[in-house]
């Protein structure tokens, strides 16, 4: 009988290995389960339930050979399995495997045979990864996105760059004078009527054009004139690609492309695009040959990003004798000249100017709106193009029939701030008009360190997100200890996908997802990796995120202190730094603080580490005094016709507050509101701090209290940065308190 004929009227003991292959495999573990029952009853191995639960294939030649791997497993109490069943065997041994076979098995536990005899030896099951056959190599997903993400780099430059400029406020520099290169280079340039010009007032707004591609360029010079585009897909198959475009070419901008458009989208638009590769290498030195090019002939700079900065230059101009146009044209061709990239320059009167001013310049022009010129100027543009101003914005002045300037300067204030609040409105009232008396900001130490990936992030299993924390925490404790600082105050912050949502639009992308936070404040400062993991694994279980619903994490240190655990900013060094380098008095500088204690209160007791008391023995200690003193804010003075305590969901009304402490108060309430709008936010809070100093000093801490209650009030509406920087003030206060006073305030 013939294998078909056999089969004809049913299996033929091979089709689809069910009959006589399911046959033999029986048939072998019968055989070794039978040996094993009788080398159990023959054996008495201290040893023989080493290897229980698990179950090995040999592939391949090995050393020792599969017969006695087999009498170890049997000696042993392992099974033995001559065909790699899936659902029974645990490990596959070998020595070597072709390609071919570690592709098709690369899923499973591959080990070497002296796991074996190793663990026999020791007489303990040992870590079968330590003899895998293929080592995987653990990449650190943490280090190689920011190696390869845009994002972390411009961010990365743009506070290098505030620290440079930070440098160069409080230390100086030893750069050239471009004072005199200016003067040198006017002497050979013909002498015109633009020379003759006159500014009260000159900002500078300097944008290198197409930053990333002119950089790609000087590498690539048969590409000028060509549809470019920077990005990290090649492209592939056409209108496929989500990944965005950073920056592209002016050839690529006539037909349709725009930067943060997907390559996919771009190439539908423009399908002879060439898409480049970043070059973070290769940005960073002409970035930095931008800053101290443009520092040689002015001090005064606000670092934007790393191919945009502010810089005041009207005292330069009038040194010179020249117009700004001149200067910008000289600046233009210096910039060409030493980093090989067009820059375009705008002038104006103030920031806002300025900056509208080179979007008339770009590409690779300057434009100057002089003095007086700001409401011809500006009436005709459209309200998009003033900056700050976004799509919801435009959207909602559009829908009141206003697509210009000149059409909101027509719409009263009252209109706009029952549409936008008192501030914005008050922005948009002086914006439309060209009016902007914000000065350059001169930049501050951070007052958080931060770390954040929401972008490929899918996770499986705990050990994942572990892992994942683990690289998270190594990257902060880099950035901690390379600015010198450690923190009191730990914040994660995580993006978990929504319920219901669907597949990302951008591949890898977080999605729609449900934002989530958490912080600690820590008895102690750090900034070492493994307290940082620790504590953010503990603030990630509160939250209880399924490691696949994971699309984002973030870890922020606040409450910064130096190496030796010394505030940041103590109370005479907070003050000390605004008066040095702050160029606007919005407070009154309050005067330095007292030597001693006003002779209306009790001097405090001699400074002692801080005890934790319960509330019975706090009662008990200020009943026994015969002279009342702080014990945890009872003020100095008391208020004038108001009571000395307060409930702590009532603070005192505003008529209560003392006369000589309402500017204060009403000034700090103008930059609580601002803090919490998120204008100009690290600004306002140093001056509320500063506002807080004065009352400190003032010795009205009522006053302090209700103040800083106010401030607490917000806290919970607050995630981002704007509650740290609120935290910071009210622990600020509260450091100030302890100073003076010798007491702690309560919020």
């Amino acid at each position: 009988m013939t294998r078909n004929s056999r089969g004809a009227g049913g299996d033929n003991g091979w089709a689809e290995f069910g009959g006589y292959m399911a046959a033999k495999k029986k048939k072998l573990e019968d055989q070794f389960v039978d040996d094993e029952s009788k080398q159990q009853k023959n054996d008495q191995n201290p040893l023989q339930k080493l290897f229980e639960g698990v179950g090995i294939h040999v592939n391949g030649y090995t050393n020792p050979s599969a017969d006695e791997l087999r009498r170890l497993m049997l000696l042993h109490g392992g099974k033995y399995y001559v065909y790699p069943i899936k659902d029974k065997v645990t490990h596959i041994v070998a020595s070597n495997l072709p390609q071919s076979k570690q592709n098709a098995i690369k899923e499973q536990k591959i080990v070497k045979p002296e796991w074996i005899t190793e663990s026999i030896r020791r007489g303990e099951l040992l870590r079968w990864e330590s003899f895998e056959l293929f080592p995987k190599k653990e990449e650190n997903f943490v280090s190689n996105f920011f190696q390869k993400s845009r994002l972390h780099f411009i961010a990365t430059w743009a506070k290098e760059m505030k620290q440079y400029v930070l440098q160069l406020y409080t230390h100086g520099s030893d750069l050239p004078d471009g004072l005199t290169a200016l003067r040198q280079w006017l002497k050979e340039r013909p002498s015109d009527s633009s020379s003759a010009a006159a500014a009260s007032r000159v900002i500078l707004h300097v944008d290198m054009d197409c930053f990333f591609v002119s950089v790609a360029l000087l590498s690539r010079p048969e590409l000028r004139g060509c549809s470019v585009a920077v990005a990290h897909s090649r492209g592939g198959a056409l209108g496929r690609s989500t990944s965005d475009v950073a920056s592209c070419s002016y050839e690529a901008r006539e037909k349709g492309v725009k930067g943060g458009m997907s390559v996919g989208k771009a190439q539908e638009l423009c399908p002879d695009l060439i898409t480049v590769p970043y070059d973070f290498d290769a940005y960073r030195p002409i970035s930095q040959r931008l800053y101290s090019l443009v520092a040689s002939y002015t001090r005064t700079l606000e670092s934007v990003s790393c191919d945009e900065l502010y810089a005041d230059c009207t005292q330069l101009v009038a040194d010179a004798g020249c117009s700004p146009l001149v200067f910008a044209e000289h600046l233009r061709q210096r910039i060409r000249e030493e980093t090989g990239c067009p820059a375009s320059c705008g002038l104006g009167p103030n920031r806002l100017l300025a900056r509208m001013a080179t979007r008339h310049a770009k590409p690779d022009g300057q434009f100057w709106i002089r003095d007086g010129e700001e409401t011809s100027f500006i009436g005709s543009a459209s309200v998009g193009e003033l900056p700050g101003v976004g799509r919801a914005t435009e959207k909602r002045l559009l829908e009141l029939c206003v697509s210009t300037c000149a059409d909101l300067q027509k719409v009263p204030v009252e209109k706009l701030r029952r549409l936008f609040g008192p501030k914005q409105a008050q922005w948009l009232h002086d914006s439309c008009r060209g009016r902007d008396d914000t000065a350059l900001e001169r930049p501050r130490p951070p007052a958080s360190v931060s770390v954040e990936i929401s972008y490929g992030v899918r996770m499986e299993q705990e050990d994942d997100v572990r892992r994942f924390v683990k690289q998270l925490s190594e990257e902060l404790e880099g950035r901690l200890k390379s600015g010198g600082v450690r923190g009191r105050n730990l914040t994660i912050r995580v993006k978990v996908r929504a319920a219901g949502a669907g597949p990302a639009r951008k591949f890898m992308g977080h999605g729609i997802c449900d934002d989530k936070s958490r912080s600690v404040n820590l008895l102690d400062s750090i900034n070492e990796a493994s307290r940082i993991a620790e504590e953010a694994e503990s603030l990630l279980r509160a939250l209880n995120v399924p490691p696949a619903d994971l699309r984002g994490l973030g870890i922020s240190m606040s409450k910064l202190e130096d190496g030796n655990g010394n505030r940041r900013k103590t109370l005479d060094q907070f003050f000390q730094q605004r008066a040095d380098c702050s160029t606007r008095e919005q407070v009154p500088a309050p005067p330095a603080p007292a030597a001693a204690a006003p002779k209306d209160t009790v001097s405090p007791r001699k400074a002692r580490s801080p005890k934790k008391r319960s509330a019975t023995k706090k009662k008990k200690l200020s009943a026994s005094k015969s002279q009342p003193r702080i014990t945890e804010l009872a003020p100095p003075r008391p208020l004038h016709g108001a009571s000395t305590s307060t409930s702590a969901d009532a603070p005192p009304a505003e008529a209560a507050v003392p006369a000589a402490s309402l500017p204060s108060l009403q000034a700090a309430k103008q930059w609580l509101s601002r803090v919490v709008e998120g204008r100009d936010a690290v600004a306002a809070a140093s001056e509320l701090s500063m506002a807080a100093y004065a009352l400190i000093n003032g010795h009205d801490l009522e006053t302090l209290r209700y103040l800083l209650r106010s401030i607490h009030r917000h806290l919970g509406d607050l995630v981002d940065e704007r509650k740290t920087l609120l935290e910071n003030v009210i622990a600020f206060a509260q450091d100030g308190v302890q100073t003076l006073y010798g007491t702690t305030i309560r919020v």
